[in-house]
């Protein structure tokens, strides 16, 4: 999330880029799906991560549905926060069974907010 760390610009611009990558990441994944044959398992594996994808982009969408009352925007960024950390995680564990299963190398990044 590279706006949160800079103070002057809105957390918003965090929603928007946030957004933007879960799209092409759900784009890149729907590509490898179509293109190669793999087996069900797999497409299991990644249908989930595609799941997880569309349902940060729902609870996005409803998060920034929200009316902004000044008092609660802290709060409106604190619940973002708590979204995309979940989203993190249920993903990285896909990622790592992915890895472990194919020996894949895999180092995961710690990105403390």
């Amino acid at each position: 999330m590279p706006f949160s760390r800079n103070n002057r610009i809105p957390f918003e611009k965090d929603i928007e880029w946030c957004s933007l990558s879960a799209l092409d990441l759900k784009a890149k994944i729907l590509g490898i799906i179509y293109k190669y044959t793999l087996p069900s398992e797999l497409i299991n594996e990644l249908q989930s991560m595609i799941n997880h994808c569309n349902s940060l982009l729902e609870e996005v969408e409803s998060l920034k549905s929200n009316k902004i009352i000044i008092n609660n925007s802290l709060d409106k960024r604190d619940d973002f926060l708590k979204l995309i950390d979940s989203f993190k995680k249920s993903l990285f564990t896909h990622i790592k069974s992915l890895s472990e299963k194919y020996l894949i190398e895999f180092k995961e990044v710690d990105n403390d907010f």
